[in-house]
């Protein structure tokens, strides 16, 4: 992929990454800004780009349940929120995003630098993180504890985390112990086959002989049978995101 100084070495982008240059800071500044501060609506950040196509359909078909992201407006359906685009070349280059907790736990740090440079914030609205209650936890208990001080692990509770001025974080609801958000679906459809292959939700190489990814899950299973499945499993998660957006609009907290 060709980077931004129009150099597509790998090497070259680790540098880049590592020792950005005066034009790429104000460039990862300005997308910061508009991403995070000026935004028009809610903006949802998953822990990758498969979590938002199950989001957004699961938010259409229970769309009474939840007004707040989204509507039906003359026949068509609206979403009442923006959803973090993971495939925008600018994101992965300028701002560091490919998905996972450990890309999270980076733009925690990023927001604590830049939110406290901007003289003029708007946040009109919450961006709010969304992410498995896993093992991957791990890679972002200690940043949450540093920089907000907030208490965060696979056993604690709240719906939803109030991290600093409008920045939130919510789990996939507990259930006893380790939970996906795949796990949110009927059993039927996360044992469903493709061409002799079932579902593989590891993040770790799979046999591809046996097995397939997220993203042919998303792509494949859930976006053509969205109005055949039964979302309502995902309540529980849309009831904490909803919580978060609705608390944001009552009350503003400052990072300190």
């Amino acid at each position: 992929m060709k980077s931004l100084e129009g150099n597509s070495d790998s090497s070259s982008q680790i540098a880049q990454k590592r020792y950005p240059s005066a034009i790429r800071k104000l460039f990862k500044k300005f997308l910061f800004y508009r991403y995070c501060v000026a935004l028009q609506r809610p903006l949802i950040i998953p822990e990758g780009k498969t979590d938002s196509v199950y989001l957004r359909e699961a938010v259409k078909k229970r769309v009474d349940h939840y007004p707040v992201l989204g509507g039906f407006e003359g026949g068509n359906f609206k979403h009442g929120v923006n959803y973090f685009n993971y495939d925008s070349k600018l994101v992965h280059e300028v701002m560091d995003m490919r998905g996972g907790t450990a890309d999270l736990s980076s733009f925690m740090r990023s927001y604590v630098e830049h939110s406290k440079n901007f003289i003029h914030k708007p946040m009109k609205y919450p961006v709010i993180l969304v992410v498995d209650n896993d093992d991957g936890l791990k890679k972002l208990k200690d940043t949450v504890r540093k920089y907000f001080r907030v208490q965060l692990d696979i056993n604690t509770k709240e719906s939803f985390y109030h991290l600093c001025e409008n920045l939130y974080l919510v789990k996939t609801p507990e259930d006893g112990g380790e939970t996906y958000i795949e796990d949110l679906f009927p059993e039927k459809w996360c044992n469903y086959e493709l061409n002799g292959k079932r579902l593989d939700t590891s993040n770790s190489k799979i046999d591809v002989s046996k097995f397939y990814g997220k993203a042919y899950f998303a792509n494949y299973v859930v976006k053509p049978n969205a109005s055949k499945i039964d979302f309502s499993g995902f309540d529980s998660l849309l009831d904490r995101i909803s919580l978060a957006i609705i608390e944001y609009s009552k009350k503003d907290k400052i990072c300190e």
